[in-house]
């Protein structure tokens, strides 16, 4: 469930300038996996980079920290309760990978939005510094599939509406609030088989979403 994203036009599409990553601009992704550099948003209109993978200060290799959060854990799991207080994020996303099963084989599907050039999935950040520096890092929340996407995959990332998002980022805004705003997607979304060299992260580029074979729309 979404372990891949394509930010791959989000500057284009937003305007925003590309954050700063270990001292240069974050190169846009077409095909980013966990514990890679993306662009998150924790306030309006302000995109920094962060490490996809939420660390605490005692995490060891960050290679083990987790990238998704379930909506279902966030209020009892230790690991989360402090970002869902008051660090709470966007990830502005192109769209984002999912698997269909089919004749014994695995197929990349490219899932993103006919109406909105860019989704935003709600995510929780977190400061981790290592010796003398301080990064940024994260994890997207996932919900249970809408029944569009249940044909892929159980768990989907929890996309916000654009009225939403002011809540989401705010602060002040009541845990119980934020809790609720986290749904299955129910507007209109659609999808595509992609190519198979999408399982490689090393496969880059505008390729990545080209469409391959059957379209879905729901």
């Amino acid at each position: 469930m979404a372990g891949r994203l394509s930010q791959g036009n989000l500057y284009q599409q937003t305007g925003l300038p590309a954050p700063q990553a270990l001292g240069r601009p974050l190169e846009a992704s077409y095909n980013l996996s966990p514990y890679q550099w993306l662009a998150l948003q924790t306030a309006t209109d302000t995109l920094v980079a962060a490490h996809w993978g939420l660390a605490p200060s005692w995490i060891k290799n960050l290679r083990q920290a987790p990238f998704t959060a379930r909506k279902e854990s966030l209020a009892d799991n230790a690991l989360f309760q402090q970002p869902l207080q008051q660090q709470r994020g966007l990830l502005p996303l192109q769209g984002y990978y999912d698997w269909l099963h089919a004749k014994g084989k695995r197929w990349p599907v490219f899932i993103s939005s006919p109406e909105h050039p860019v989704l935003y999935a709600a995510a929780l950040w977190q400061w981790y510094r290592l010796a003398d520096v301080a990064y940024l890092t994260c994890a997207l929340i996932s919900v249970p599939a809408n029944p569009f996407l249940g044909q892929f995959s159980q768990r989907m990332p929890a996309l916000l509406d654009p009225t939403e998002h002011s809540r989401w980022l705010a602060a002040d805004t009541p845990v119980e609030q934020c809790l609720a705003l986290l749904q299955p997607y129910s507007a209109t979304l659609q999808a595509w088989q992609v190519d198979p060299q999408v399982n490689s992260h090393h496969f880059q580029g505008s390729r990545c979403i080209v469409p391959q074979g059957r379209v879905f729309i729901g």
